[in-house]
C-alpha cells in the first residue's frame, strides 16, 4: 500500500466516525454479512448483484434485533473481478462512494 494511500484511507475513517457520532448512532465493533438479511434482489450486472437488506444488531447472546434501516448490498464475483483484472476499478468505487456526500448518489456505510 502506498504511502499517499493510507494517509487518504485514514482521513475516511475518522469523516466516517465523526458522520456517524453526529446522527446518534452508536458505533459497531464489527459489522459482516451476518448483519444483513436479504428481502429481495433488486439488480443484477455482469460481476454481481444488488440486494435490498435488513440491518440486524447481534446481542452478545446471540439474538438479532431488527435495527428497521435498510440497505443496498452490492455482491461482487471476486472470480471475475479477479480473473479480468479489475481490482483497481472495484477499489475506487468503493473509495469514491465512502467519501462522497450528495443527495442524488448513494453513499457508503459498510464495505466488507
Amino acid at each position: 500500500m502506498e504511502k499517499h494511500e493510507k494517509k487518504w484511507k485514514h482521513k475516511l475513517v475518522k469523516i466516517w466516525n465523526v458522520d456517524e457520532l453526529a446522527n446518534g448512532e452508536s458505533l459497531e465493533k464489527s459489522v459482516g454479512p451476518m448483519n444483513f438479511m436479504p428481502i429481495m434482489k433488486l439488480g443484477q450486472g455482469s460481476f454481481g448483484q444488488v440486494y435490498l437488506c435488513e440491518k440486524f444488531t447481534i446481542k452478545p447472546n446471540g439474538a438479532k434485533n431488527p435495527t428497521g434501516k435498510l440497505y443496498a448490498m452490492k455482491i461482487l464475483n471476486k472470480k471475475q473481478i479477479m480473473g479480468n483484472n479489475l481490482v483497481k476499478y472495484a477499489k475506487t468505487e468503493r473509495d469514491v462512494l465512502t467519501y462522497i456526500k450528495h443527495p442524488f448518489i448513494i453513499c457508503l456505510k459498510y464495505a466488507f
